[in-house]
């Protein structure tokens, strides 16, 4: 599903999982537009970036980190402030495949020392990692302003997140609230 079989075009559910992403992408536009978020998405994509970079170029998001390349945090956090302040709606996404490294580390994020059918190592979390750095780092290219809390979700089956800022209460600065 990945799209990471060599000497194919198109693996087996990839076309679905692009479709996914792009449907839910597109889904959560509207709560990220309407509390001026960054919107961060963990997609599948263990050793390959495709299910991030396809749904990306069509349009699905602004930016997205894939696992061929480490990544710089502070640039990427400089890129979507710029997107977002571009933005009339004021919101900005980035779709992050789940095998992407930040630049400086070593391996992959996984959610836990569980393994699957395969003897793999879990992934998950490099969006939550994401997330909290944009939200520190964000006030740095945002012309001093506050720091704007990301919305952020883990790959599901679908290759997309289901998580919002209203589940997310951690995302929410001190002595805030918010109803749901």
């Amino acid at each position: 599903m990945d799209n990471d079989v060599p000497g194919t075009d198109y693996c087996i559910g990839f076309s679905t999982c692009v479709t996914r992403t792009i449907e839910m992408t597109h889904a959560l536009r509207t709560s990220a537009g309407s509390h001026e978020r960054f919107l961060v998405l963990e997609v599948f994509g263990r050793y390959a970036g495709f299910t991030a970079l396809l749904p990306t170029m069509a349009g699905a998001a602004n930016r997205c980190v894939i696992p061929e390349h480490e990544f710089d945090i502070e640039r990427l956090t400089e890129l979507m402030v710029a997107d977002r302040s571009t933005n009339p709606s004021k919101y900005s996404v980035v779709l992050v495949s789940e095998g992407a490294r930040i630049a400086g580390m070593k391996e992959m994020i996984f959610s836990d020392t569980e393994k699957d059918a395969y003897g793999h190592k879990k992934l998950g979390g490099i969006g939550d990692v994401v997330a909290e750095q944009l939200k520190v780092l964000s006030p740095k290219y945002n012309a001093g302003g506050v720091s704007i809390p990301s919305a952020s979700g883990s790959g599901t089956s679908s290759g997309a997140a289901t998580r919002t800022p209203s589940t997310r209460s951690s995302r929410w600065p001190s002595g805030t609230s918010q109803s749901t």
